[in-house]
Parts: structure tokens; sequence; C-alpha cells
């Protein structure tokens, strides 16, 4: 136990020197019509630094219009080389608590978006990403049967993200 919480605090210090803290606005993607506010980091897999790992997490929310209140819990994973990337979104769609929503349901609880991208930089290390792939939905409760088991809804239909952000 101890090596671990020790092992798991030298990581901590160890890799935010040769990674790269990012911020990010992403709109579309596995959002849908929602956007997010992500934390995002790039880990350094080639010595030459021109292939990289990035785990992102970030909040948001749906478009009012579209489905009442609602939060987004977004995460994802990419594998970038150079500028082109390939990666996995998740986002969870949730009441939100700001506001009251007229029916208690959502038409998706959770989409899976497979993606590819490529990434613009600026020289004030500005970047725009684009992505296009497929959404993938999935309801977690069946209001009629009361079952909660996550169950696909059938439909793949193709999707697209824009993604901007600053690196630190």
């Amino acid at each position: 136990m101890k090596a671990a919480v020790l092992g798991t605090l030298f990581m901590l210090t160890f890799l935010p020197s040769f990674g790269q803290a990012k911020v990010e606005l992403q709109i579309g993607g596995s959002n849908f019509l929602g956007m997010t506010v992500n934390s995002a980091y790039d880990i350094p897999v080639s010595k030459k630094g021109n292939q990289f790992i990035s785990p992102y997490f970030g909040i948001g929310f749906l478009a009012p219009e579209w489905d009442g209140a609602t939060s987004i819990i977004h995460a994802g994973l990419d594998y970038t080389v150079k500028k082109l990337g390939v990666g996995c979104e998740l986002s969870n769609f949730l009441p939100s608590p700001f506001g009251q929503r007229d029916y208690p349901q959502t038409d998706v609880d959770l989409i899976v978006f497979p993606n590819i991208s490529y990434t613009f930089s600026t020289k004030v290390n500005l970047y725009f990403k684009v992505s296009g792939g497929a959404y993938f939905a999935f309801n977690k409760a069946d209001y009629y049967s009361g079952s909660t088991e996550w169950r696909f809804e059938g439909d793949v239909i193709p999707g697209a993200g824009f993604t901007t952000g600053y690196k630190f």
C-alpha cells in the first residue's frame, strides 16, 4: 500500500515535467448539440515529441432547446502523430442541477464517439481541432421495464466536432 501511494505521488510530480497541459472548449463531438470545457494533457510517447497520448476530462451543458436543462460529463483519449489523431470520446448526459426539466427522461444517456481528428496550431499556443466520426448512443434506464443495463439504441450516425484550446 505504501509503495502504491509513493509511486502515485512520484508519477504526479514526474509526469508534468514531460507533458503539456491544455484547456479547451469543445462544441459537438460526443457532446452532440452541447458544449464542454475540457482539461487535457499531452503525454509524449516518442523522444522526438511528435507522438502524444492525450487524456481529457470536462463538464458542460446541452443546448436547452434540444433536451431541457442537461449537464454533460465528458471524457476522452486521443493518440496523436504530428497533427493527425485517432481517439474516442464519451459524454454522459445528466439532469442539470441548475434547471428544471419538463419531463424526466432524455433521448440518450451516453454517446460514444470514435473519431479521427486534425489539429491546426498557431504560434501563440492556440490550436483548433476538427474531428469526424460516428455516434453510438446508449440508454441506461428503460422506463417501461425498470431495467438499468446499458442498452445500445441501434442507430450509428456520422458526427463532427470542433475544439479550440490553449497550451500552457
